[in-house]
């Protein structure tokens, strides 16, 4: 989710896409963000999942309401889907998505 959330803020135009590494980098942070969480280590594998599976889905529906405006071009709902998306991020992981860059060394500031 961090990523998909990223290229709607930084990523212009048809064809743009993060590198690959820059993803693999991005992935490996997070996983290894999680696996220090105490809260994450103490709730089950079907817990991690539900939790995992539940964040994927709000990103989703947050980042198909973006697409849906963008498509509308209602700027209005745009950037209500933005600011969404923004405080998702923020309030899931602790990020302002608008203020990282994703490099082969994965998220930086």
């Amino acid at each position: 989710m961090i990523l998909l959330s990223y290229a709607v803020f930084h990523i212009e135009g048809e064809g743009q896409a993060i590198p690959k590494p820059a993803s693999a980098a991005v992935r490996r942070q997070v996983r290894a963000v999680l696996a220090r969480d105490a809260r994450v280590r103490r709730s089950s594998d079907t817990r991690q999942q539900t939790a995992a599976e539940m964040l994927e889905f709000r990103g989703f529906l947050l980042v198909s309401a973006f697409n849906e405006a963008r498509t509308a071009g209602d700027q209005p709902r745009i950037d209500l889907a933005l600011a969404g998306i923004r405080a998702f991020i923020r309030d899931s992981f602790g990020l302002d998505i608008t203020r990282v860059k994703v490099t082969r060394r994965g998220l930086v500031s």
